[in-house]
């Protein structure tokens, strides 16, 4: 995997290495590249829009703002 593949990857998976490892242990090499290029196609459009963005955050920065959001509700709710 190359950096735009990965970089391509992170915008819709938490850790490329381990979606592609695991991509490689369950399918093979060869399927795991077919199922890689794949995946960066289907997304590469929305991430280059994405990218230009100044906010731009991808899945695992996505995911970690969501559970500190979802943390801070609860312990507001937890106060009340």
């Amino acid at each position: 995997m190359n950096n735009e593949q990965k970089l391509i990857l992170a915008h819709v998976v938490v850790d490329p290495n381990a979606w592609y490892q695991h991509s490689i242990n369950t399918f093979g090499q060869e399927k795991a590249d077919k199922f890689l290029a794949e995946k960066v196609a289907r997304h590469r459009s929305d991430y280059e829009e994405a990218v230009k963005k100044p906010d731009y955050k991808n899945r695992f920065e996505r995911d970690q703002e969501l559970l500190a959001e979802q943390a801070k509700r609860l312990q507001e709710l937890q106060r009340n």
